[in-house]
């Protein structure tokens, strides 16, 4: 569903943290493309990387050379909010980052 969401006119990037293939059936056409990307953050796979990174990250954000990326919560499941909050990337009047917290 993620990727039919990407423009038809301009070449979109779909990045997914759940393993799998996306259905191109439901995809639809995307005339200008999309790539796909897959992310992973288990950092308890690199133990030897894991501590130095989180002991580092505090700093980077505090210094600004990482930068949190700003987000609007939606609280609950709320269809009709989530339906707005999608309407919007649609019509790209607020195409604002969603956290959806149930």
């Amino acid at each position: 569903m993620g990727i039919s969401l990407l423009s038809d006119s301009r070449r979109g990037t779909y990045v997914q943290i759940v393993s799998g293939l996306e259905d191109k059936s439901a995809v639809g056409k995307k005339a200008a493309g999309y790539e796909s990307k897959q992310v992973i953050g288990a950092s308890s796979a690199h133990p030897e990387f894991a501590g130095r990174f989180w002991k580092q990250l505090p700093v980077w954000l505090e210094s600004e050379e990482i930068k949190k990326l700003r987000y609007e919560v939606i609280e609950g499941l709320d269809a009709e909010k989530v339906n707005g909050a999608m309407d919007g990337f649609a019509d790209w009047k607020a195409p604002r980052r969603w956290h959806v917290h149930p």
